[in-house]
């Protein structure tokens, strides 16, 4: 495993590091893109089984980003005038980036709007199928960003504070919606019933960072922690191949709970309850996120090739993230008509595969021009 620095000095590289971002950029296009037939109990079989499971590992895309960027500028120096200059960057991507996916999506559909419309439609964040629906990403790390001098400072100075914050964070996310997941289990045991999963939002008017949206915070903070992670792990499991079967095997237990969650709810409700979006804030979603990274920084490089892809991948991540939308939303019309073979889990990820070649071009090419090559400096 390679080892992660505790005192802030990062000049080797991490291979870790490129793997991880490489699978998340992989899973997030996937996931994007879903031409295939993932709801089980209306289509039983082999093919949606499994699709429905792979999907749950797809929980992981997010965290595995948020943690990097936490142990990346949480072991970093923080210069103050070029965090508020990234920091106002990724505000003006988050307002205006949407404008190319979403007039994308309206010439496909042959639909046009008027300004109030067009903005309207373009500001939702929320909207699982829309096309600015991957925008929340940006606004989730302008959040995490204007709280970051606090949370360096403390991390850096004054553990005590950032580990009250962290467990904090925690509680008030996952830990509201554990409760909520509780309560939903003892209701239909208890009365036989079910009416949905359980959205009490125990905290209420208590929880400074919502129910939802505050989970951020959480895997940006574990992500500063990951040295210690690795130091707790490797002391209890130092020979490799135990410590990567045990990380594997708590993978794919945290997953398949993560699985029989979301199914269960399927399977009562009739309405399909996303084991990716709604994942993020759950306890078992969180565990498969550090259960992979700390896998995935297993990696040393030892294959040349694989390393160059990898780190020409992690170099482009943030190009790939902004550039990937637009064709994905051709191919969610064309993949279906013209391409029916690739209607399965498989047939996802090889098209998810050719758009992060195409973005990972293009995204080299805008980074060379001037004047326009800081939107996509990572």
């Amino acid at each position: 495993m390679q080892k992660l620095l505790p005192d802030g000095d990062i000049r080797e590289r991490i291979y870790g590091f490129d793997l991880a971002e490489t699978v998340a950029a992989l899973f997030v296009v996937t996931y994007h893109i879903t031409s295939c037939d993932f709801l089980f109990f209306r289509n039983p079989g082999l093919g949606t089984a499994l699709t429905t499971c792979f999907r749950s590992f797809l929980v992981i895309c997010v965290p595995l980003f948020l943690m990097i960027n936490g142990y990346l500028l949480l072991h970093r120096p923080l210069d103050l005038k070029t965090h508020l200059l990234r920091t106002l960057r990724l505000v003006f991507l988050t307002l205006f980036w949407g404008i190319g996916p979403l007039l994308t999506q309206l010439r496909l559909e042959g639909r046009s709007l008027g300004p109030v419309a067009f903005f309207r439609e373009m500001f939702s964040f929320d909207d699982l199928w829309g096309p600015t629906i991957f925008l929340w990403y940006l606004g989730a790390m302008v959040c995490v960003y204007l709280f970051l001098p606090m949370l360096h400072i403390a991390f850096r100075k004054s553990r005590p504070i950032f580990y009250a914050f962290l467990i904090t964070a925690a509680v008030c996310t996952l830990g509201t919606r554990l409760v909520d997941q509780a309560v939903t289990l003892m209701d239909f045991f208890t009365l036989r019933r079910f009416s949905g999963e359980a959205d009490l939002n125990v905290l209420s008017v208590l929880n400074p960072l919502g129910a939802t949206r505050g989970f951020p915070f959480v895997y940006f903070c574990l992500g500063g922690l990951l040295p210690e992670m690795q130091r707790w792990l490797e002391k209890r499991l130092p020979n490799p191949g135990p410590r990567n079967a045990v990380l594997g095997a708590g993978m794919v237990l945290f997953a398949a709970l993560h699985t029989l969650w979301f199914l269960f709810l399927y399977r009562k409700s009739g309405h399909y309850v996303c084991p990716v979006w709604n994942g993020y804030n759950t306890v078992t979603g969180a565990l498969i996120s550090v259960c992979a990274l700390l896998l995935c920084l297993n990696w040393q490089g030892g294959v040349p090739w694989l390393q160059r892809l990898f780190r020409t991948v992690s170099e482009n991540s943030f190009g790939i993230y902004l550039l990937h939308m637009t064709p994905v939303l051709v191919l969610r019309v064309y993949l279906p008509v013209y391409t029916p073979w690739l209607r399965n889990q498989g047939g996802n990820v090889l098209a998810a595969a050719a758009v992060i070649a195409l973005c990972v071009a293009v995204s080299a090419l805008i980074r060379k021009i001037p004047g326009v090559r800081w939107l996509l400096k990572p």
